[in-house]
């Protein structure tokens, strides 16, 4: 069933998976504020304080 196979990885793979991993982290950040940024928005506009 475990494949024991020695993987050889190109250092320019690495890079672009870092790169691919930094920017969805990035991108997710962003996303959350956002997201938090239209739930303040919509509860200060329908909530009668």
């Amino acid at each position: 069933m475990a494949n024991h196979k020695v993987v050889n990885v190109d250092s320019k793979d690495v890079q672009n998976a870092e790169k691919m991993w930094h920017n969805f982290t990035v991108f997710g950040k962003y996303t959350v504020l956002a997201i938090c940024a239209l739930m303040a928005g919509l509860a200060a506009a329908f909530v009668q304080f």
